[in-house]
């Protein structure tokens, strides 16, 4: 038999899964596209349990755990963070079909380990919980004149023409009441930037306030559902989420794109892609 639990961050992509019956018990070795090759797509091993495929701007990253999915087994905590960034407009509808066929539940003698789902059972100990969330928006633009992002900003923008919505983050708490998860999906409303840093730490910390000892071997899942680049985060010692960007790259971007607009390109990019690794 088996054993795993997946453990998937996914970025630059929309995810629609159930989770996995089976997952290959060999790992994808590192491959680098040909140059003749007009995709280009490199998939690295980076240890046993953790793999990276890029391709352009796209980069999927998956981590694997192991757990027992047969019956009886152990029962497993499922934490979903859900992008509700205004990129999702056209997608959301299938991501929440998605999240709500992940979230469903079905009795011991119902599972079937070659599909599974969530199972209940009449002890609240051995069935599986679910806690969901979501995250949206921006409470700061902040400008700087320099590459670097150095000193003070020289403009920092409030008004909702530039910040979109405020940073907005909600959970439908640990349950293992579906009508209460798929419920919370279907209100789930995208608008706004996309603070994932800020998001993980909130969902983390949330999570662990009322995860308890985690019984009879209770694990966790953390699944993250993004399709865009992390544009904000918290300022320290404020609950203050922001992005910042600089006018040089702007002004340069402009020129080159030939826009009037103000690219998110010009944002510090490399920045939030550190905090992202190092949250997860």
């Amino acid at each position: 038999m088996r054993d795993f639990i997946k453990k998937i961050l996914v970025l630059f992509t929309i995810l629609f899964m159930s989770i996995p019956s089976a997952i290959t018990g060999s790992f994808i070795s590192s491959v680098k596209a040909e140059e003749n090759n007009p995709l280009n797509i490199e998939t690295r091993r980076i240890d046993e349990h953790t793999t990276i495929t890029q391709n352009g701007c796209y980069r999927k990253i998956e981590k694997t755990d192991a757990t027992d999915w047969s019956v009886p087994r152990k029962p497993i905590d499922l934490v979903i963070l859900q992008d509700a960034s205004g990129s999702f407009r056209t997608t959301i509808p299938s991501v929440k079909r998605a999240l709500k066929r992940l979230t469903t539940y079905v009795s011991p003698e119902q599972y079937d380990e070659t599909n599974p789902y969530l199972v209940k059972t009449d002890d609240p100990r051995t069935t599986d919980r679910v806690f969901v969330a979501s995250y949206q928006g921006l409470d700061q633009v902040r400008y700087f004149e320099n590459n670097d992002f150095s000193g003070s900003p020289a403009n920092v923008y409030t008004d909702a023409n530039s910040t979109g919505k405020n940073y907005t983050y909600g959970n439908s708490g640990l349950t293992s009441d579906q009508n209460k998860v798929h419920s919370f999906i279907d209100n789930i409303a995208v608008d706004g930037g996309t603070p994932t840093v800020p998001a993980i730490d909130d969902t983390i910390a949330q999570y662990n306030r009322v995860k308890g000892n985690m019984e009879n071997g209770r694990k966790t899942v953390f699944l993250l559902v993004t399709d865009g680049v992390a544009n904000g985060y918290r300022l320290p010692g404020s609950n203050t989420v922001v992005m910042d960007k600089s006018w040089t790259r702007t002004d340069a971007i402009q020129k080159a794109w030939g826009v009037d607009s103000y690219p998110e390109a010009a944002q510090d990019i490399t920045g939030r892609a550190n905090e992202l690794k190092a949250a997860g």
